[in-house]
């Protein structure tokens, strides 16, 4: 029996081609770390996943996993993160930008998750931040920023080979 996925999942669901993504991603955020400082790499679905996991364990990276409805059979909240107290910048990781509605998702859902007067944060911690979107397939619009609110634009970091 054959299994098929879409192309552009080719990047995680083949272990050779995972395997070479997950060392571009590692040597891709090191180079990126020297210019724009993060604490944690935000993902949402398999794909993200697939990449974020052994990319944190290689680069000791904190994950943000935020989650796709229904959330309620977990614990309850619409992200799972590790040291939820020491993050303070991040960058998501994608497989690509159509609409940046995920892009504009994620970064909704992490600041009404961590906002003050949610159970993780207290008013003296600085805000989570975004400070910018890794895509490490070339689908997608390469644009360089994307618009999350009026007057606030994410840059966006393609890994075109």
């Amino acid at each position: 029996m054959y299994f098929y996925c879409s192309s552009y999942h080719d990047k995680t669901y083949n272990p050779r081609s995972l395997k070479a993504t997950v060392n571009r991603v590692v040597r891709y955020l090191e180079k990126l770390q020297k210019e724009v400082k993060f604490d944690a790499i935000a993902f949402r679905g398999t794909s993200g996943a697939a990449i974020a996991y052994p990319v944190s364990a290689i680069a000791g990276y904190h994950l943000i996993n935020v989650r796709r409805e229904p959330y309620k059979h977990h614990h309850g909240s619409k992200i799972e993160a590790s040291g939820n107290r020491k993050i303070h910048r991040y960058i998501i990781l994608d497989d690509f930008i159509e609409s940046g509605r995920t892009i504009k998702t994620i970064i909704r859902v992490i600041k009404k998750e961590t906002a003050p007067s949610s159970w993780s944060r207290t008013a003296k911690e600085k805000p989570v931040e975004c400070v910018g979107v890794v895509i490490y397939s070339d689908q997608g619009d390469p644009s360089k920023k994307i618009q999350i609110s009026k007057g606030k634009e994410i840059p966006v970091f393609m890994m075109i080979r």
